[in-house]
């Protein structure tokens, strides 16, 4: 049984609430894709980190993201450099920004 469930762009929250969030996690059940398409303008405008559990749509996502500028790594802090390596978590990070965390990151054994 379906249920019906009212949504609302990741875009047109931010901007109605004025917020300019730092982090974003986002676990969605398949619709990651559909999350971060209503996301663009405040991804594109804020850069936020993202922690992003994605099982639908490798290719988008990863062509999405790094189109933005990110840099994506997954949960042992290895860099994912094509759709494919991606399994499911992926931490995205601006490189001129998150230097430090990147590091850290790749430091992670």
């Amino acid at each position: 049984q379906g249920r019906e469930v009212k949504t609302t762009r990741l875009d047109t929250f931010a901007k109605a609430h004025d917020l300019k969030p730092n982090l974003i996690k986002i676990d969605v059940e398949g619709a990651e894709w559909l999350a971060l398409q209503g996301a663009v303008e405040l991804l594109k405008t804020h850069q936020p980190i993202l922690m992003v559990e994605v099982t639908n749509q490798q290719e988008d996502v990863f062509n999405l993201l790094t189109e933005i500028g990110y840099a994506l790594f997954n949960d042992y802090g290895r860099p994912v450099s094509s759709a494919e390596d991606i399994r499911t978590n992926i931490h995205a990070l601006i490189p001129e920004r998150d230097v430090e965390l990147m590091n850290q990151f790749a430091n992670h054994e």
